[in-house]
């Protein structure tokens, strides 16, 4: 049952985000900034909450995409992705979420990536189950993401290999077809960052032919970086 102080709450998560290390800017604050279930409610307190905040954000900016759904609390599994009312959820586990920062750190991440996939890939999620051509491409999405947060395609591979283990759609989708798809988001992102790196080193080389002029990058090559990266994100899917 929400609270009459959970606006309260609310407010208290954004300032204590804005001073973290994952910072919350406009296209994030709809995640958080409505009502939500009492967080005793399922076991989590305020810290908890401001991690798994923390968390989701910061998969999310691996795409560079935006957030076009919010989070709850809930009692569910690990997590899961949903549309109610015509709303995008994600609903997690706070225990879920502690255990990512052990030593189930790739297979955690990679379930929490593929359920945020669901959102940002638009899937109909149609009864809140997705049909095995979504999961798949979710597979694709986790790979994305967990070559930049840093796993090697072994880990993303092994870390799959342990969720078809514990999925029950793992019966109706092909393994094979699973682990192909992850491995293509994972070389997808490896070849963005190639070709971001090759792009940085000659810019480096443009701007170090005159060393004595000042060099000054506009905002909007900022901007336009990130568009560009979105845009790849979107063909790479």
């Amino acid at each position: 049952m929400v609270k009459s102080h959970i606006y309260i709450i609310v407010f208290i998560l954004l300032a204590l985000y804005s001073c973290s290390e994952v910072n919350i800017d406009s296209n994030d604050e709809h995640l958080i900034n409505r009502p939500i279930n009492d967080i005793d409610s399922v076991g989590g307190n305020l810290s908890e909450d401001i991690a798994a905040y923390k968390t989701v954000v910061s998969i999310i900016r691996e795409t560079g995409l935006s957030p076009n759904f919010v989070i709850l609390p809930g009692d569910v599994d690990n997590v899961r992705a949903y549309i109610e009312d015509n709303e995008r959820i994600l609903e997690y586990n706070p225990a879920f979420m502690d255990k990512l920062q052990g030593d189930s750190l790739w297979p955690g991440i990679s379930v929490l990536a593929r359920q945020i996939g669901h959102h940002l890939s638009n899937h109909e999620l149609e009864n809140g189950v997705p049909n095995i051509e979504e999961e798949i491409e979710a597979d694709k999405y986790a790979g994305f993401v967990l070559y930049k947060m840093g796993a090697t395609l072994d880990e993303a591979l092994k870390a799959l290999k342990i969720i078809i283990g514990e999925d029950s759609l793992s019966g109706s989708i092909s393994k094979n077809s699973r682990l192909a798809s992850l491995t293509k988001g994972w070389k997808n992102a490896k070849t963005l960052m190639s070709d971001t790196l090759i792009s940085n080193e000659e810019a480096s080389v443009t701007a170090s032919i005159d060393s004595s002029k000042e060099v000054v990058i506009s905002t909007d090559l900022i901007v336009l970086t990130k568009e560009k990266k979105s845009e790849y994100f979107h063909r790479s899917f």
